[in-house]
This record gives C-alpha cells, structure tokens and sequence, in this order.
C-alpha cells in the first residue's frame, strides 16, 4: 500500500511516518520547505503546497490512501485560516478525486466550529468537505497533544512546571482541557491505516480524564515537588492584548469553546486506552508524588 502524508514534516508527521516504517507501508512525504526527520523509515518526499492544486494532482499519481495533516494553526489574519485549511483541504479532496485515490483519512481538531475562533471554524469547513466529497473517509479530532517536547500547549505547561515558580492561569481556570499522549495518537491513525476496519466516521482522540486548567497546572506542580506562584490572567485583558498582536486572536476563544470528551466510538472499533498524564510523568519523569 501506498500512504501520502501531508504535514509529513511535523512532530506528528515525523512520529507517524516512523511508526509506519515499521509496517512495510510505502510512504510518500508531503513537504513545504521543512526536510524529514524520521530515522530508520523509508519516504519518498514529494514537495507541493496545498494551495498548488497542479503540484498536489501529481504527487498523488497512484496513491492508495492519503492522510491529511498538514494544517495552519496560528495565524495573525483570520482569512489565512480559511485559505489553507478549507481551500487547502478542497485542493486535497480534488487531487484525490482526479487521481482516484479512493481514501482519505483527516486528522482535524476537537477545537471545532464557529465558537472555537477562526481556526476552529476552517477545520468544521475543511472537514464537511471531506465529509461530502464521496471519498472514502475517516476524520480523527484530537485533543491537546503532549509528549513532543514542544513550545506550547501542555508541553509548554509541563516545561513549566519543571522549570519555573510562576504558572499562568487564564480567567478563574475552570475550562476544561484532556491532554493526549502522542503515542496514542499514532496507534490509532497506524491502526486505521493499516487495519482499514471502517470508514465514514469521526472520532474524537483524547485522554482518560477531563482536567480544568487550574486542575492540571497544579498537578504538574504536585508532580515536581515545587512551590508555584500561579497567576491569573484575566480573559478580558488577554482579547485585548490579542488585538495588538501579542499573541493569535483565536487563541482565547479555542481555549474557552466547549469540546466533546466522548472516545466511546474509539474504544468500540480501535480498543482505543489511552495513557493518563499522570502515567505519562510517571514514566518520563519519575514517580507521581501527589494526585
């Protein structure tokens, strides 16, 4: 079987694709500008740009399967969101369908829709695209991926929480955030890859346990043993910082939507047991000292 991936070059690309090299699986890399780090895989880099609907046609000459990742996911205009994740994922769609690559597996967000800011609504369009694009389709939505070691998100938080005494706490702290250990990730989207079990359906991919933010900051402070200074962070004063381009507009309105926790699809077709954080730093950082 042959796989295209997009977003190949990502931290979850690169994971991915190494995970599938071990599976015998023929892996074509979509790449921009960034090069593959994924040793010990076999990948045939292709380079194309979503919105190059010529490129994407014939780097997806017989494919089998393409697995969509590649996406924008913080920008300063709400318009470039809309460009590369709705038309982006429309150009995908039609390379599919010109080369008659007959699946496509989406991996979009739990951050989804029009109260999840500019990003979360393109991600809803990209995926009733795919949804009525008559391909074949699976649509994963992740929740807050850790385990990378990334520059924000949980990563950020438990880099924090490590190495610093102040930890931020947005408004009163109570929006409710289920951190997911990549790994679990990879083995649902190997899975579904390799195992093509079921087709139109949407999943939700999250962890065990819904945390609040205050919940989950201090728990990675119980875990490294550290006194912490937590301060808040009033939501009004961080929109209005946003307009001044401290940080993504968006930012404030993905953190603060309400998402779905339901994984019960995923336990039922994938035997779906994802990791908890507290089992994750216990095993990467020593014994939990207080839950």
């Amino acid at each position: 079987m042959k796989v295209l991936i997009t977003g190949a070059a990502s931290k979850l690309g690169e994971k991915l694709i190494e995970s599938l090299g071990e599976s015998g699986v023929e892996i074509v890399a979509l790449v921009h500008e960034k090069r593959i780090n994924a040793p010990g895989a076999k990948v045939t880099p292709v380079s194309a740009d979503l919105l190059d609907l010529a490129g994407l046609e014939n780097a997806f000459k017989n494919i089998d399967l393409v697995v969509h990742l590649a996406a924008l996911t913080h920008a300063r205009r709400p318009a470039d969101y809309f460009k590369v994740n709705v038309i982006g994922t429309k150009n995908v769609i039609s390379a599919c369908q010109k080369n008659k690559v007959p699946r496509l597996i989406f991996v979009s967000t739990r951050a989804i829709g029009e109260k999840a800011g500019a990003y979360g609504q393109s991600k809803y369009l990209a995926e009733q695209a795919v949804v009525t694009s008559g391909l074949e389709w699976l649509i994963f939505r992740p929740s807050e991926i850790y385990g990378l070691n990334g520059k924000e998100g949980i990563d950020r938080l438990i880099n924090l929480a490590q190495n610093s005494f102040l930890m931020p706490i947005l408004g009163r702290g109570q929006y409710a955030l289920n951190p997911v250990y990549f790994q679990d990730v990879i083995k649902v989207l190997v899975m579904a890859i390799t195992k093509p079990k079921f087709a139109n359906k949407l999943y939700t991919v999250c962890g065990p346990k819904d945390y609040s933010y205050k919940e989950l900051t201090v728990l990675l402070a119980n875990h490294f043993r550290k006194k912490k200074i937590f301060i808040p962070l009033p939501v009004g004063a961080l929109k209005l910082l946003s307009w001044f381009g401290f940080f993504f507009q968006d930012q404030v309105p993905r953190l603060l939507a309400a998402k779905s926790s339901d994984i019960s699809a995923l336990v039922k077709d994938y035997e779906f047991q994802p990791t908890s954080i507290a089992e994750y730093l216990n095993r990467q950082y020593g014994s939990f000292s207080q839950l």
